[in-house]
């Protein structure tokens, strides 16, 4: 396991904390092989079975609910629109899904 000590807001505005990071992944790849990990960086998303068991909940009592689940990126992927083409992707259906909400339409 890996602790980052990153820097925070509001003592450090954006982008310190995601450079911090980016520092700290590239640190991980040029040094962890000597430390003896095996690196492997995938699905870094530590909360996505809360979010599905709150769709679950939620479908239960009755609330009509659109789940996806965008495998192989961290938590937060849908903020780095410049970098990732899935977090385009997952805006892009997000929208959908918004315009189809206000006009009354379910998610299917």
């Amino acid at each position: 396991m890996l602790a980052l000590d990153y820097r925070i807001a509001p003592a450090n505005p954006l982008p310190a904390a995601w450079d911090d990071a980016w520092c700290a992944l590239r640190w991980l790849a040029d040094h962890g092989t000597s430390l003896g990990l095996d690196i492997l960086l995938v699905e870094c998303d530590l909360v996505v079975d809360d979010g599905i068991a709150n769709a679950d909940r939620l479908r239960m009592v009755g609330v009509a609910v659109d789940l996806e689940v965008c495998r192989g990126v961290t938590h937060d992927f849908i903020k780095m629109g410049r970098l990732l083409p899935e977090a385009s992707q997952a805006l892009d259906a997000a929208a959908q899904a918004l315009q189809l909400a206000w006009k009354g339409t379910p998610p299917t």
